[in-house]
C-alpha cells in the first residue's frame, strides 16, 4: 500500500486524514455545483467513484470538472514532506515545490515546514478558486469546465501555437499548466533547452527554453508549448526566439515584479512600449498576465531592496496609493493610453460579447485573486513565487480559454 515508505506516524496519520476530508468535502461541493446536481446526490455519488468514473456513470463528459481534486499519492506525501509522485510525474509537481528563479524545486522546509498551519491557506486557496469559478462562469452554457482540456481541442483543432513569455513567475504558471494535463491523463512530455549554464541574475537576457508536448488521449494530435525565460523584455532576445521558433499564435508574457514601483517605472514604461510595439507586428493574439501579488511589508506589498534589512516574513497586504496598489496594472493601462491601446478584461462579464479590435490588449486578472495568499509564499525573503498547488492557476486557465475561444469566433486566427 505504502510503497515501500515507512508508516506515518499517529501524528502524521491525523493530518493526513484531515488533509483528506478537506480534498473530499472540496470535491463534493465542486461536483455539486458544476453539474446542478443535489448536494445530497453528490455526497452520495462521489464517495463511491473518482470523477471521471463518476461522469460517465452519469452521462457527463469527463472533461466536466475544472481540476481533478488532489490524488492520494499527493496527499501522502505532504503529510510526510517528501515528494514521492507516481512513475512519470516530475517533482515538480508535488506539493511543497517552489521556483528558485531559474528552476522548480522542491522546498518541503519552506512550503510543507508544518502541516496543521499548511491546511488553512491551502483549504482558503480552494474556497477562493471555487468562488471564482462561480463568480465568472463561462459565457455559454453546457460548455465542458475543463478550461486547459477546451485550450488544447482549440489549439489541436486550429493548428494554433502557445507560448509564454516572462519571469520565473511565469515559469511556474508554465509548471503549473505541464502539472495540471497531466492530472487530466494527457500524455506530456517536458523539456528544458538552457542557453547559458551561467545563473547569475541579468535581467535582459533569454537563458532558456521550457517545452511542454502535449498529445491528445487518443493520440492522433498535438502540441508543443513553450516558456522563453527572459526576466525583462530585450529586442535582441526577441528576434532571436521568433528566427528560432517563428509562427507563434498565442503569446501570454508578463516581467512585471522585475521593475520597483517608482523608482524603475521609466524603465518599465520604456521596456513595455517596445517590446507591445514589436509583438502586436508578429502575433496574432497577445494576452498580458497580470502580474501576481506580492506580500512584503511595504505599500501594496511591492518588493523593495530596503524591505531585505526590516523584516522577516510575509504579511497582508498593505493599503496603497495609485501606482502602489496595482504599480503594473495602473502603469499597463498608462502606457497603453499613450500608445491609443485599451486594456481588456478577459474576466467581465461583457468580454466575449465585446467586438475584438486592433486597439486592445486583453489581460488575464491575477493580482486581485492572489491578493490575500500571502501564506502561500515559501516564505520571506520570497514573498512573490507560490508553493506549488494546481488551484493557484484556476483564475488563468478559465481566463486564457475565453480569449482564444473569442479570438476564434472573430477570425483571428484565419491564415
Amino acid at each position: 500500500m505504502w510503497h515501500g515508505c515507512h508508516f506515518p506516524s499517529q501524528h502524521r496519520l491525523r493530518n493526513i486524514l484531515a488533509f483528506i476530508f478537506v480534498m473530499e468535502l472540496w470535491r463534493i461541493v465542486l461536483y455539486s455545483v458544476e453539474t446542478g446536481r443535489p448536494l445530497q446526490d453528490a455526497i452520495f455519488q462521489i464517495g463511491r467513484h473518482n470523477p471521471t468514473e463518476l461522469a460517465k456513470r452519469n452521462g457527463d463528459d469527463p472533461s466536466l470538472f475544472p481540476i481533478i481534486p488532489l490524488q492520494l499519492w499527493e496527499v501522502v506525501s505532504a503529510a510526510e514532506r517528501i515528494c514521492a509522485p507516481p512513475a512519470g510525474i516530475p517533482s515538480y509537481c508535488c506539493l511543497g515545490s517552489s521556483s528558485s528563479g531559474h528552476e522548480i524545486n522542491f522546498h518541503p522546509e519552506k512550503c510543507l515546514n508544518n502541516l496543521d498551519n499548511m491546511l488553512l491557506p491551502y483549504e482558503k486557496l480552494q474556497n477562493l478558486s471555487l468562488q471564482w469559478l462561480q463568480d465568472h462562469p463561462l459565457p455559454f452554457p453546457g460548455e465542458r469546465t475543463c478550461d486547459l482540456c477546451q485550450i488544447l481541442e482549440v489549439l489541436f483543432q486550429h493548428n494554433l501555437t502557445l507560448a509564454f513569455l516572462g519571469d520565473s513567475m511565469t515559469r511556474q504558471v508554465t509548471v503549473g499548466l505541464d502539472c495540471d494535463l497531466r492530472r487530466q491523463g494527457y500524455n506530456v512530455t517536458s523539456w528544458i533547452d538552457k542557453l547559458t549554464n551561467d545563473t547569475s541574475f541579468q535581467p535582459y537576457r533569454w537563458d532558456s527554453t521550457q517545452h511542454v508536448h502535449v498529445t491528445s488521449n487518443d493520440g492522433q494530435q498535438s502540441t508543443t508549448i513553450r516558456f522563453f525565460n527572459m526576466f525583462r523584455p530585450d529586442a535582441a532576445a526577441r528576434e532571436a526566439i521568433f528566427r528560432m521558433y517563428p509562427g507563434i499564435d498565442i503569446l501570454v508574457f508578463d516581467h512585471g515584479v522585475h521593475y520597483q514601483v517608482y523608482k524603475q517605472l521609466h524603465e518599465f514604461m520604456r521596456d513595455s512600449t517596445a517590446e507591445l510595439d514589436w509583438l502586436r507586428k508578429r502575433v496574432p493574439l497577445i494576452l498580458w498576465r497580470e502580474s501576481s501579488s506580492q506580500h512584503f511589508d511595504t505599500p501594496g506589498g511591492h518588493f523593495r531592496f530596503e524591505v531585505l534589512r526590516n523584516r522577516d516574513s510575509c504579511i497582508p497586504m498593505k493599503e496603497a496609493d495609485y501606482y502602489n496598489t496595482s504599480f503594473t496594472t495602473n502603469s499597463m493601462r498608462d502606457l497603453l493610453h499613450a500608445m491609443n491601446l485599451t486594456l481588456v478584461d478577459a474576466s467581465a462579464p461583457n468580454f466575449t460579447a465585446l467586438p475584438e479590435t486592433l486597439h486592445e490588449l486583453v489581460m488575464l486578472p491575477f493580482r486581485q485573486f492572489t491578493k490575500t495568499l500571502w501564506e502561500l509564499h515559501p516564505g520571506f525573503p520570497d514573498c512573490t513565487h507560490f508553493c506549488t498547488t494546481p488551484y493557484v492557476w484556476l483564475p488563468i486557465w478559465r481566463s486564457l480559454r475565453v480569449a482564444i475561444e473569442r479570438s476564434v469566433r472573430y477570425g483571428r486566427f484565419e491564415k
